[in-house]
Order: C-alpha cells, then structure tokens, then sequence
C-alpha cells in the first residue's frame, strides 16, 4: 500500500470515527465498529475511547499514524448515526470511494436536525406526560407533568441558544420544576407529588449514562465507564440539589408536603400512553420517520415485557427478562433491517433505566437520611448491572450485526 493511500484511509476513518463518536456510540460499540471498518480497508486499527476523547492508531506494515480527537458530549443522533452507518458499509463494499466519503460525512454534519426545537421541547412535554401514566398516576398527575415537563422542554431549548444556561441546566431545571410542584400542591390542589416529579425530570435523570458506563465497565473499557459513570452521577447530584434547595424553600415558605394517594387512570390507559412516549422518544433522540413502527414496537415490547415478568418474579429478575427481550429484538431487526440494533434498543432501554432510584437515594442523603439513601442508591446499580447482564446475554443469544 502506498503511502498517499495510507494517508487517504487514516484521515476517513478519522473522520468517521469522530462523527459516530459525536452522534452517540458508546465505547465498546464505537471500537467494535472501528475495528471491522479498517480490517475491510486491509489496516491493523488500534482505539480508545472515553466520553469526551477519541485515539485512533493505524498501521500497515512498518507505518504507523496516530490520531487524537477531543470532542465533548452531545445528544443521541440516531438518523445521522443511521446515515452514517450506511456510509460506512458503502466505504468497506467499495461502494465510493475516499474522497466522497469525506464530503458526505462534512454535509451530514452540517445537516440540520430532522426535528426543529421547539417540536422536542414538545417533545419533553409530552413524555413527561405518557410516563407519569405508566407509573400510575391519574388525571391531575398527568395534566401537571404535562405542565412542568414544558419547563424542561424550555430550558432544553434556551440551553441550545446560550451556553450559560448549559453549565447549569439541570439544577436550573429541577429547582424550577420542583418549586413549581410546590406551590401547585399548596395553592391549587393536592396530588401526589412524588409521581409528578419524577415524570417531569426523568427525561433529564442519566440512568441511561448509568446503565451504559455499567456496560462499558462490565466489557472491560474501564477508563470510558469510569468516566461515564462519575459524569452521570455528577448529573445526579445537579438533579438532587435542585430537588433539595427547592423542597428546603418550601418548608421555609410553607407546610410540608404530606403524601398524596390519587386515583389512577384504568390499565387500558397505559396503551396510548405508550404510543405517545414512543413518538417522543424518536422525536428526543432524533430517529427518523421510516423507523417510527420500529421504536414503537419496541417500547411495547419493553413495557409488556416488564409487566408481565413482573406477575411472576421480583423487580430485579423482571428487569433482566425486559432487557434481555428488548436486546435480542433489537439484534434480530438490525440484522434484518442491516441498521444499527441502537435504533431500537435506546427507545425500549429508557423504560428500564433506574434513574429515578438514584435521585430519590441522592434526596434521602441529603436530609441525613443516610441508611435509606446507601440503600436506594446502591439499588440504582444493582438496577443498572441488571439490565447490562440482560443486554449481554442478549448479545450471546442473538450476535449484534457488527459493533452498531
């Protein structure tokens, strides 16, 4: 191999290593996906991947090159990550050729959302609304998580504008919420707070940060699960001390809020519920129209799966059939679709993840409650651990396409 060809092959899969990084794919996926891209283009690839960094070694023969990317958090792309999973098998079935690649990989890019702002604000809104349904939450419940989850939404919006807002968008956004919580529940009506809070933060809880460093660390990429994992508790602790601060506000200004059983909506309600949850998720992690039937069809089988588990076993074995069900669903349709198994798996994994264990731990810690917050908090991974030993055991029964 030339040395001009050399160069051509190292800076594409550069290229495309920083923009799957950039749109999403946690490490292990990332490397596994690397590593059969350069074996097809005939290279030895070396990779190491953190949340925020990317190395990429290539070499043949005695020539090695070493590229080093920083990059910083953003969301889940599923439709750019979809395109340029397409892209990447044209580029190993010779398909186009080096140069056009990197053109298409710079548009895509560039490329605008499929979804504007102000719909994912919605978005956030009505997901808060479908969730506080599916944990049992009535009328009240619902049509209040509606409200507050529009305060996300907001902020969601604002912090994409300006990056101040960034820096402490989750404290801003449950102190906001949750002091709003409070003076609904004094000066307008009681309703069962604790249903209404976690539905309109659960979008922003990083369970799923949780459960995917749990899978990084359980597939050995020690240093990017650490790192995950000490950023999402950091998110954890943004949440909870907004909590705190604002129910700390509100003894101060009024009573203490006293628990609050409300009627909850029939079983049948949890249907429709769902299909809104679906359409939001796709809309939250940018997935495109066509794939619609598919995220919905896994978010029905997450949720029917987890229920009927439950009829039969406890909370932690019900949760490792869930995920082990929605795993090999997510395998089979990538292999049958030749899409990545993610497209599926993030919409259906999100019914699982235990964030809204973790924050209710952090919570117990701060008032002091110690024994009662290790518990909750140790719980949170013994949730998460769970749902990685389903997914992993997923991977054995029904093999991913290839890393994505």
């Amino acid at each position: 191999m030339d040395d001009i060809e050399f160069r051509k092959k190292v800076r594409l899969i550069g290229r495309l290593g920083a923009a799957f990084h950039k749109y999403g794919t946690n490490a292990q996926r990332l490397e596994e996906s690397l590593t059969h891209l350069t074996h097809a283009l005939g290279l030895n690839g070396h990779f190491f991947s953190t949340p925020t960094y990317l190395t990429i070694s290539l070499d043949s023969g005695e020539d090695q090159i070493t590229r080093h990317i920083r990059s910083f958090p953003s969301d889940v792309n599923l439709e750019k990550l979809q395109d340029l999973d397409i892209l990447a098998g044209k580029v190993i079935h010779n398909q186009i050729d080096y140069e056009d690649a990197l053109v298409q990989i710079r548009e895509l890019d560039k490329r605008a959302d499929p979804y504007p702002l102000y719909l994912s604000a919605i978005a956030f809104s009505l997901t808060s609304m479908s969730l506080s349904i599916i944990i049992g939450g009535g009328i009240k419940e619902g049509a209040l998580s509606l409200l507050l989850g529009s305060i996300v939404g907001l902020l969601v919006v604002l912090k994409a504008k300006f990056q101040a807002i960034g820096e402490v968008f989750e404290f801003l956004a449950s102190f906001l919420v949750t002091f709003s919580a409070c003076l609904i529940y004094h000066f307008v009506f009681p309703y069962n707070f604790q249903n209404v809070l976690i539905a309109s933060l659960i979008v922003i809880i990083p369970g799923l940060s949780v459960t995917i460093a749990m899978n990084e660390l359980a597939s050995h990429n020690l240093v990017s699960g650490t790192a995950r994992l000490m950023g999402a508790l950091i998110g954890l602790f943004k949440i909870s001390f907004g909590i705190f601060f604002a129910v700390q506000a509100n003894l101060i200004l009024f009573d203490k809020i006293a628990l609050y059983e409300s009627a909850s909506l029939p079983t049948w309600s949890i249907i429709p519920a769902i299909l809104i949850a679906a359409s939001t998720f796709a809309v939250i992690f940018n997935a495109k129209k066509s794939d619609y039937f598919w995220v919905l069809l896994s978010c029905l089988l997450t949720v029917a799966s987890l229920k009927l588990a439950a009829l039969a076993f406890n909370d932690v074995i019900s949760l490792f059939i869930a995920s082990f069900i929605i795993g090999v669903f997510s395998n089979v349709i990538a292999k049958f679709r030749d899409r990545p198994s993610l497209v599926t798996l993030l919409p259906g994994i999100i019914f699982l993840v235990p964030g809204s264990v973790g924050i209710q731990g952090l919570n117990l810690l701060f008032e002091s409650n110690l024994i009662a917050g290790i518990d909750t908090s140790i719980k949170m991974f013994i949730l998460s651990i769970t749902i990685v030993a389903g997914l992993l055991f997923a991977n054995i029964c029904a093999s991913p396409r290839k890393g994505l």
